[in-house]
């Protein structure tokens, strides 16, 4: 088993801070067949500073990918595919959020 390192809150990874929690948002939550939004995470310690260690960026993942897609890590692509709703998940260091996304049909 790898050291904590010292001020990483208790990190098992060298230099790889905790994760404390995570923040998703997508812009914009509803969307019409065919169109794209933007979905960001960020991952915050304990004390509320922002994580910017690469092995600690926020991935996505849709839990209905017949309705949305979503690709990217940071800073993700979402795809409404299907009229319905899909939740876009982020995660990072264990901890996750999600955020609901609504697909209406096409115009």
């Amino acid at each position: 088993m790898l050291a904590a390192a010292a001020g990483c809150e208790g990190s098992y990874l060298i230099g790889v801070p905790d994760v404390a929690r995570v923040e998703v948002a997508v812009a914009p939550a509803r969307l019409a067949v065919g169109q794209g939004a933007v979905a960001t995470g960020v991952a915050f310690r304990a004390n509320g500073a922002v994580i910017e260690h690469a092995r600690r960026a926020v991935g996505f993942r849709s839990t209905d990918t017949a309705v949305a897609s979503v690709t990217g890590v940071r800073t993700g692509e979402v795809r409404a595919l299907a009229a319905g709703t899909a939740w876009i998940v982020g995660e990072s260091g264990g901890r996750r959020d999600s955020v609901r996304v609504t697909v209406t049909p096409a115009p």
